[in-house]
């Protein structure tokens, strides 16, 4: 580049250029966290529950680790590959937990009010599908 050169985009997403972009939790920080200023910027802060629901699945799916992106590290012994188990979405005064474990694409909610914390229960993060729904039959 010149003196006085003005930088012009070749193409959407590019005004991340420079930012770290890598696996490390360093990197997964900071992009969640300039995600989420930008998205606050530009569309300000959700109306909505549902709303602000998307925008923090949407910031998680951008930090979440594929299955074999992460090297495994053989020195250590350990040759399990890195990925996000699950991700969690909190929702405190309304006692709430939402979680999505990696091999689903659909979001489950366990309501904090309705559990009888008096029992003793356990319930699989993962039901073993994808959780996606056949809507052909509305066509």
């Amino acid at each position: 580049t010149g003196i006085n050169a003005e930088y012009m985009g070749v193409g959407h997403g590019f005004n991340l250029m420079g930012l770290p972009g890598g696996l490390t939790p360093p990197a997964r920080f900071v992009r969640l966290f300039y995600l989420r200023q930008y998205a606050l910027l530009n569309a300000g802060p959700p109306p909505t529950l549902d709303r602000a629901l998307r925008l923090a699945a949407g910031l998680l799916e951008n930090v979440l680790i594929i299955e074999g992106t992460v090297a495994d590290n053989p020195p250590e012994g350990d040759d399990i590959l890195e990925y996000t188990q699950y991700s969690v979405l909190k929702l405190p005064q309304a006692r709430q937990l939402y979680f999505k474990p990696y091999g689903s694409l659909q979001w489950a909610k366990v309501d904090l009010n309705r559990v009888d914390f008096t029992k003793r229960s356990t319930m699989p993060l993962d039901d073993g599908t994808l959780g996606v729904r056949d809507r052909t039959h509305e066509i």
